[in-house]
């Protein structure tokens, strides 16, 4: 700092005085660039924020179509399974369950066939019996038990997701990660009777 000090001192008055003028001048000069900065920077930042904003609406809108059509092929699958009023079969034993359980099999398999994103449906009624296509059981536990059932019926008539899929009694055939998949699931009930829960689970 005393070096330039010293420096301008010994300079010439016609020098210093030029000096002067374009030091005077630099001011506004770094006052305007630094408000252009500054501006810039806002501008920018404000871009970046609507942009961002644009991103997630779009993510938003995609997955809620996405939960929809899923929603919609769950509905489809309880229209088939409403009408077979499987509430009032007690056991795998009787002989209407082995019609059913083949006609429901096929229907599942029609389904997933054409939807590449199922990895799995999956059906089990409150007697304990199931169907599946894509999806098997691993023991005997009953369903009833399973949390994926108790969140399906405690709020009958809306669909759950599940995005954990691990410890359930219900292993994949398609080889997928955890974090790849999650579980849909919608309650179907024999309305004639007001019993008779069973579990539509597509993955």
């Amino acid at each position: 700092m005393k070096y330039w000090k010293k420096r301008f001192m010994d300079m010439k008055i016609r020098d210093k005085m030029i000096n002067s003028h374009i030091f005077i001048a630099l001011i506004p000069f770094c006052f305007v660039g630094i408000l252009g900065i500054i501006s810039s920077t806002r501008e920018a930042e404000r871009n970046v924020t609507q942009h961002t904003s644009l991103l997630v609406g779009q993510v938003q809108h995609t997955t809620d179509i996405y939960i929809s059509s899923i929603e919609k092929t769950a509905n489809m699958l309880i229209r088939i399974i409403e009408p077979m009023h499987l509430g009032r079969i007690p056991s795998a034993e009787d002989s209407r369950w082995k019609e059913y359980e083949a006609a429901l099999k096929n229907s599942f398999e029609v389904v997933a066939e054409t939807h590449d994103e199922i990895a799995g449906i999956f059906f089990a009624t409150e007697h304990d019996m199931y169907v599946g296509t894509g999806m098997s059981r691993i023991s005997r536990d009953p369903f009833a038990k399973e949390v994926w059932y108790e969140k399906a019926a405690a709020s009958p008539g809306e669909m759950q997701i599940i995005s954990n899929v691990t410890g359930r009694n219900i292993v994949t055939e398609a080889a997928y990660s955890v974090d790849d998949v999650f579980s849909v699931m919608k309650a179907v009930i024999d309305r004639r009777q007001g019993s008779g829960w069973a579990y539509c689970c597509l993955m």
